[in-house]
């Protein structure tokens, strides 16, 4: 069909166009007609995407971290297995194992005494010529003293203490994270030089033992003189696991002071194991939430014939460390406030010449990654 307007379209864009026209409607009216989109909307469109992306990608170290941080806790726990697995099978707790630096027995068991006190059995440390007493000497009391056992005392010849140092690798490092080889295979020792071995582990993780004996028990002295009392000791074991523990002494054969650091609590309420800590003195000690640290202090060990104070020492881990408020009384120093958790601290501590009841010696071991308890039992007479 023929109009005066040509042949007629009947298709609808045709229509409108048409209706325009005859409607004398502007032509960037009729634009917003078209199909299709915008540079407008793409550029929108593609910011939306990049936002996306970016927050995506702003996960992927968090995830990491937190992979990390679980591997890190399932090997610091399996440590800590094969840890105890050493101590009962191999008799680690037999006291006729227990050196010093000389090779000697240490002084408690050659001289009877009737309460033998808290100590650490770190013969890593000491095969290598490390001191006697932890965390460091010159350090702030009370300190405990540091063993090794036999065969891995370093004394004799530079042969005589690798040999040394070996045995105490092959116990107190853990040995089962394996670096996975090329193709997945363990990997095995090969070369004459180590530059030119693959080694069967990567010895991250390794491990000292703080023993401390019973308190409650009966003298030990009593208990190895006399036959009818005596009975089988029992023992707090805390395996403390390390990874990427910095094993070497410094000149005077002591902790890097990097490695241990100490303070002095300013506070401190033991019913919820609340610390107050001044900022000055910690500024160069990493203190973190996750992190362990070790309460040290003097208690009473009962009252009557034999009663005396005794050092106390525990493990606790951080639950949150930060600053609440600046201090009233001093314009630079902030408190930092510690929360931790772990074992009750014991309500008789009691101090007349040492210090302050409320103020327990604060130790950081950088490095520590977990601490586990067991109570065992071991029969000195063995």
């Amino acid at each position: 069909m023929r109009t005066n307007f040509g042949t007629r379209d009947r298709s609808p864009g045709c229509r409108v166009r048409c209706a325009d026209r005859q409607l004398q409607v502007a032509t960037h009216w009729r634009a917003r007609l078209r199909r299709g989109i915008s540079l407008l909307e793409v550029l929108f469109a593609v910011f939306i995407l990049s936002m996306g992306m970016l927050g995506l990608g702003a996960l992927i170290p968090v995830a990491n971290f937190q992979v990390s941080q679980g591997l890190r806790s399932d090997h610091s726990a399996a440590c800590a297995r094969a840890a105890f697995r050493h101590i009962e099978a191999g008799g680690l707790l037999n006291s006729d194992l227990w050196k010093n630096i000389d090779g000697d027995p240490p002084n408690f068991i050659t001289n009877n005494a009737a309460q033998w006190p808290t100590f650490m059995l770190d013969p890593l440390f000491r095969a290598r010529g490390g001191e006697d007493i932890y965390p460091k000497s010159g350090g702030m009391a009370p300190t405990m003293g540091r063993l090794t056992l036999t065969g891995m005392v370093a004394t004799g010849t530079n042969d005589e203490q690798r040999q040394a140092v070996a045995r105490a690798e092959s116990i107190f490092r853990w040995r089962d994270d394996l670096p996975g080889g090329s193709g997945g295979e363990r990997p095995v020792l090969k070369g004459d030089v180590d530059a030119d071995s693959i080694w069967p582990h990567e010895g991250n993780y390794s491990w000292m033992a703080m023993v401390t004996p019973s308190p409650l028990e009966s003298t030990v002295a009593a208990k190895l003189s006399d036959p009818s009392l005596a009975k089988r000791l029992t023992y707090t074991v805390a395996v403390i696991v390390f990874y990427k523990r910095e094993i070497a002494a410094d000149t005077n054969k002591r902790e890097f002071p990097r490695n241990v650091a100490q303070f002095e609590a300013e506070t401190f309420i033991p019913t919820t194991l609340t610390l107050m800590l001044d900022s000055a003195k910690t500024a160069d000690t990493k203190i973190v939430p996750g992190q362990w640290i070790m309460l040290s202090h003097r208690i009473s060990n009962g009252s009557g014939v034999g009663a005396s104070t005794i050092p106390y020492h525990r493990w606790y881990r951080v639950v949150s460390a930060g600053n609440r408020f600046r201090a009233t009384t001093s314009a630079t120093n902030i408190p930092l406030h510690v929360q931790l958790e772990g074992p009750a601290w014991p309500v008789n501590v009691i101090d007349t010449s040492f210090r302050a009841v409320d103020k327990p010696t604060v130790t950081v071991h950088q490095g520590v990654v977990g601490v586990y308890e067991k109570t065992l039992e071991f029969d000195p007479r063995r």
